[in-house]
């Protein structure tokens, strides 16, 4: 009976989904996503997913994503910042969650999703996913175009914008994955993937680098990718979050791609 009533909603919003995505703009703001979240539903009054006004300690300060031009969350602009897949759904109700997230959680899926993936793993970015899309990119024949995106969550969700992690929100859910059940697979992508739902604004992005850039540091310096965000990535976070606090901007020392310096 209820794989019958998740089968008919799938149907249903497969439907919207192609009629409306294109037209509906990404929730952008705390009121976009207190819409989308609560809705006519009850769901997020029972499992909130928009940040409580206390920020958790348990979700790291910066979360990395690698992308590269074939991904379906990227910046196409940077005034814009990163869109997810689809940008229509609602998210009121335990069924329409899970059916995003059960989705999400399959590489292979071909539905857009509502959520934009980010890692908080140094090893999962520089040996699983840069490598992937490096392979892809070889295979179409496409020059290395690979890039990696910095968020600042607590800047996020001082915004009042969610950030899910993605095993927690699995299990609460119960879902299945292809890959197994959450609950024993330890070391998976799980573990460390969180979830950014519909958008994240250009406040949240502490910056964009070309992979290449990362290599000539990794190269020029005789050190790795871990040395690259305690040197980079970390000064590149503090400089958001005092610029945040009201600081005047200082000439971005980190070459990032967001801003051209």
């Amino acid at each position: 009976m209820i794989r019958a009533l998740e089968e008919k909603y799938k149907k249903a919003t497969d439907w919207m989904s192609r009629k409306q995505s294109k037209n509906v703009r990404h929730p952008a703001t705390r009121e976009d996503f207190i819409t989308r979240f609560r809705g006519n539903g009850k769901e997020e009054a029972e499992h909130p997913w928009l940040p409580a006004a206390e920020l958790d300690p348990n979700i790291p300060d910066i979360l990395m994503r690698a992308w590269d031009e074939i991904s379906q969350c990227q910046i196409r602009d940077y005034r814009v910042g990163c869109l997810s897949g689809s940008s229509a759904c609602m998210l009121d109700t335990f069924a329409k969650r899970k059916l995003a997230l059960t989705r999400h959680s399959d590489w292979g899926n071909r539905f857009k999703t509502p959520f934009i993936s980010s890692s908080s793993s140094l090893h999962e970015i520089a040996k699983e996913r840069v490598p992937h899309f490096q392979q892809r990119q070889f295979k179409k024949g496409i020059k290395d175009n690979t890039k990696l995106t910095l968020f600042n969550t607590r800047a996020r969700r001082a915004l009042g914008k969610p950030v899910l992690r993605l095993k927690d929100e699995l299990l609460y859910h119960n879902v299945r994955t292809k890959y197994g059940d959450p609950r024993f697979t330890a070391g998976s992508f799980f573990e460390n993937e969180y979830l950014l739902p519909f958008s994240a604004g250009p406040d949240e992005i502490i910056g964009t680098w070309a992979w290449h850039q990362v290599e000539a540091w990794i190269k020029n310096n005789h050190s790795n990718f871990q040395g690259w965000y305690e040197q980079v990535g970390l000064p590149a976070f503090k400089e958001h979050e005092r610029l945040k606090l009201g600081g005047l901007p200082n000439k971005c020392k980190a070459s990032c791609d967001c801003c051209g310096q």
